[in-house]
């Protein structure tokens, strides 16, 4: 039995020939199983058998083997409570994700075999599969060559894990003692902890340099000083004992034992809960406090009709601090006063494969850039400031960090994804294979800076931030064409000194947008005699951007614009920023800079067919035009560079752009529906 990679479980597979150590057993049969092998584990019941020499251990009642002694011990003590050869095989393997972390787990898979007393052998395959998004090219940079390392390490490395519905299969089929009773033993392991032996610190270790690299890890295999553990030290880990200790909870209003509403369901829940939601129409508004996992039966089938309420689900950090690892997957959520979901000052928050569609209901919205004035809108002036034009959108992560935002479709409602900063620095959070499409009033996704909690009105404190997230792989089409929004936006609303810093724009699809396919706007800054923002480290990179609209007032473009790199009138400068391998078609400015400091623009395919890149600063009567803008290494739309016949042009002085690529670097517009 090996701890690899594997799926789902597969059917019982029978094989009356199969010989080996199950041979040893059938003298002496229990009424249950005679023998299981998971995980490098087996677990044999019955008298000893006798062999031509001496055993080097014996037993007459049952035997379990494994490589920790911790974990072989938490099955004998299944058996000993009259379990059966797979309830203490179930036991051994989840105590051995706790004591055996270089080869135990929960995040990986494996395979199990056993022989029943009917004289059946069964095995089932759950090792562990890739994702169902996964493509040929994901481990491949734009030029299709192997980036090392990328299949080994990170998020895209990582499979889909079969370890716990295998166990669980196994157990509900072929064993006799509810989970919470097998699991008991690894809850206890993990959260009292246990001695370490000098095997057990030469393997974590061996691991050293890369537990380090993430502090949340390093924390829990290493002394509180950061030394390494020693033989005699105590390893307790009580995240992974909240996750083992965690129940599965019903919603089902025709089913006993289920509640009726998820509301009651998260009411009634404990710390690390998952809640399971049977398909149907659920009509509230679902506040959430603890950490908890709320899976509906498919966005298809389970609906929050959240009308005149107002959110579908609003996960509230902001009333429980340090809440964290909240998951919310398989829903559509729709109708609600203003978003449809929404997250304040929580981390570790998942949102995914959800419809979230046609919220935003409250009337007469209209943009009016007043810190405050949706009408009954929950949290404003506090964590909902600048909100006038949209009033909430699909989705809305308020201080939020370390958040996932997967394979979601965002349409009909004001606007797409809003990350603000009213409560904290938002930062670290992926959204990543999102369809955000025909949200009429504003963007598809913002990264805004508002100001802080509590400073809605002059004087204005400083934003805390919005840093460090990524923006990948989405389709933000359709967005903003009415008030007025981008495929992307990265802005400040001018109101104190904002930051949005860091962040990565990359490998999305942008067309038909209101303000560009991506906006980058400070409006505040020296010029005013006011403090500048903090707009440093953005890339833009490998996006494909066709047929948005003209950006406007102080931000404005000469036409249909594809990137839009503008400091307005305040003469803040945008520093560090980098636009490199994107594809634009059909843009009357394929990028458009306007801002007192050097943008490099590279290695893109600029073939919108008129302007390649323009400086604006004149156009938008900016009194502090002291950019440049480096447009080396671009291609133009022809082999012969800017202005010749099929090629793009410049617009203004201080872009330089020779030398220039004679044929384009990426190859993928054929996969772009434009």
């Amino acid at each position: 039995m090996t701890n690899r990679s594997g799926g789902g479980p597969s059917d019982d597979r029978e094989n009356p020939d199969r010989r080996g150590p199950a041979r040893v057993m059938r003298a002496a049969h229990r009424a249950g199983l005679a023998l299981a092998t998971i995980l490098h584990i087996a677990v044999f019941t019955g008298t000893a058998a006798r062999a031509a020499s001496p055993l080097a251990t014996e037993s007459d009642q049952f035997m379990v083997v494994s490589s920790q002694h911790l974990a072989a011990e938490a099955g004998a003590e299944i058996l000993r409570a009259g379990g059966n050869a797979i309830d203490a095989a179930v036991a051994v393997g989840y105590a051995e994700a706790v004591t055996n972390p270089c080869c135990g787990n929960i995040g990986g898979g494996g395979f199990l075999v056993a022989h029943l007393a009917d004289g059946r052998d069964v095995f089932l395959n759950f090792r562990e599969t890739a994702p169902a998004a996964a493509r040929p090219d994901m481990y491949l940079d734009a030029n299709g060559n192997v980036i090392p390392g990328a299949s080994l390490r990170g998020w895209r490395a990582a499979g889909v894990p079969g370890t716990v519905l295998g166990l669980d299969t196994a157990l509900t089929r072929y064993g006799s003692m509810p989970r919470t009773t097998v699991m008991a033993p690894a809850v206890r392991l993990a959260r009292e902890g246990f001695v370490l032996t000098r095997g057990d610190t030469d393997i974590i270790a061996r691991g050293a340099p890369l537990l380090r690299q993430q502090a949340a890890v390093a924390r829990i295999f290493s002394r509180p000083d950061g030394s390494p553990f020693e033989p005699g030290d105590r390893l307790i880990q009580l995240d992974l004992a909240q996750t083992l200790a965690a129940a599965t909870l019903c919603v089902n209003p025709h089913k006993s034992g289920c509640w009726t509403t998820i509301q009651a369901a998260v009411d009634h829940a404990s710390a690390y809960d998952v809640i399971q939601v049977a398909a149907g129409t659920y009509k509230e508004y679902v506040t959430i406090g603890i950490p908890v996992s709320i899976f509906g039966a498919g966005a298809d089938s389970t609906i929050v009709n959240a009308a005149n309420l107002p959110h579908g689900f609003f996960v509230d950090g902001f009333d429980h601090p340090g809440l964290a690892r909240v998951s919310i997957a398989g829903f559509t959520v729709e109708n609600a006063l203003f978003e449809g979901i929404l997250v304040v000052s929580a981390s570790h928050v998942t949102i995914r494969k959800n419809n979230i569609n046609d919220n935003d209901t409250s009337p007469g919205l209209l943009f009016t850039m007043a810190t405050t004035g949706c009408p009954d809108q929950p949290g404003s002036g506090t964590y909902e400031n600048d909100e006038t034009g949209d009033c909430g959108g699909a989705l809305h992560l308020v201080g939020t960090s370390h958040s996932i935002v997967s394979d979601n479709l965002m349409t009909g409602n004001a606007d797409g994804v809003l990350i603000s900063d009213e409560t904290a620095e938002s930062h670290d959070n992926l959204l990543i294979h999102n369809t955000i499409k025909d949200n009429p009033l504003e963007c598809g996704i913002v990264l805004g800076s508002h100001p802080p909690s509590g400073h809605a009105s002059a004087p204005f404190a400083p934003h805390f931030g919005i840093n460090n997230n990524t923006v990948a792989e989405n389709v933000s089409t359709g967005n903003g064409v009415k008030i007025g929004g981008s495929g992307v936006g990265l802005f400040s609303d001018g109101n104190g000194a904002g930051t949005v810093t860091g962040n990565l724009i990359i490998r999305n699809t942008l067309i038909g947008n209101g303000l560009g396919g991506v906006a980058l706007h400070t409006h505040v800054g020296p010029a005013f005699k006011l403090p500048a923002d903090n707009f440093y480290g953005n890339v833009i990179i490998g996006n494909y951007i066709a047929k948005n609209l003209a950006d406007l007032d102080d931000t404005a473009t000469p036409g249909s614009v594809g990137i839009n790199i503008n400091s307005g009138g305040g003469g803040t400068p945008v520093r560090g920023t980098v636009i490199s391998y994107n594809v634009i078609r059909e843009e009357d400015v394929d990028i458009a800079v306007n801002t007192p400091a050097e943008v490099d623009i590279h290695l893109n395919d600029l073939g919108g067919d008129k302007v390649g890149v323009a400086d604006v600063c004149a156009f938008d009567k900016a009194t502090v035009c002291t950019g440049n803008i480096n447009a080396t290494l671009n291609y133009w739309g022809c082999k012969d560079g800017p202005g010749a016949a099929g090629c793009t042009t410049v617009s203004g002085s201080d872009i330089s752009f020779a030398p220039w690529l004679r044929e384009a670097i990426r190859k993928d517009e054929a996969q772009h529906d434009d």
